[in-house]
């Protein structure tokens, strides 16, 4: 079973926050090239807090395994912003005491950083121009008008179009590393389930629960690149 939860009550994570990053200086050739430069080195938190809901009851998690997936990063320039949004996609198996069932479940995160400074001064973007000039005319003027004038105007029919496009290097990004530290619990262990039997060889009843409470914290190394022209030796 697949569950997305990016309609849930849950807020997920998203905050404004302004990252200190150090220049360096890149040796300069005479030969002419293209690639990818680091344009920073960030290392994120993101924390995420939510209610996992079991379609059958579960008697023990027996595993659970996380991955971490970027699915935008874009630094907006001139403006210097940073926009990163991604999920942390949850793949638990359990058991009702009975039989494995299994659940897939998605949970969402943005953040967006101010950078003040790069390891290397991201290619600004140009804009793209256009220009264009009409020509002028001159017609008689329609009855009840003086004849001694003329109607001065543009030639609608006949303009001059001057257009210049520049094709940016977009910035991407590159998850180097994610570390997941998580603390779950069962917030309903106890609940009655009708027509429940004890698993084989079992002498209690052991308490079952469908909802857990998760706390997550993820640490998250990215690098920002950027493809630039360079010169090297």
């Amino acid at each position: 079973m697949i569950r997305d939860k990016m309609n849930e009550e849950f807020d997920f994570f998203f905050c404004d926050e302004e990252e200190d990053i150090h220049q360096h200086k890149i040796a300069i050739g005479n030969r002419a090239s293209t690639a990818p430069m680091i344009i920073t080195d960030l290392n994120l938190q993101v924390d995420l807090s939510y209610v996992t809901e079991f379609p059958k009851p579960v008697l023990e998690i027996v595993d659970m395994k996380k991955r971490v997936k970027i699915t935008g990063c874009r630094l907006i320039l001139p403006t210097n912003q940073l926009f990163i949004k991604g999920f942390i996609r949850k793949n638990i198996s359990y058991t009702d005491g009975i039989s494995m069932s299994f659940l897939i479940e998605n949970f969402p995160f943005e953040r967006k950083i101010k950078l003040k400074d790069y390891l290397t001064i991201p290619k600004q973007p140009k804009m793209n121009t256009r220009h264009e000039n009409y020509y002028s005319i001159s017609n008689s003027i329609p009855n009840g008008y003086n004849h001694s004038n003329k109607r001065l105007s543009n030639d609608p029919g006949h303009i001059h179009h001057h257009s210049t496009h520049h094709f940016n290097e977009l910035s991407y990004c590159e998850l180097i590393q994610s570390t997941i530290i998580e603390s779950s619990e069962p917030i309903n262990k106890g609940i009655e389930v009708s027509n429940y039997t004890l698993p084989t060889g079992a002498t209690i009843k052991e308490e079952l629960f469908t909802q857990v409470e998760n706390n997550l914290s993820i640490d998250l190394a990215i690098q920002v690149i950027q493809r630039q022209p360079i010169f090297i030796s």
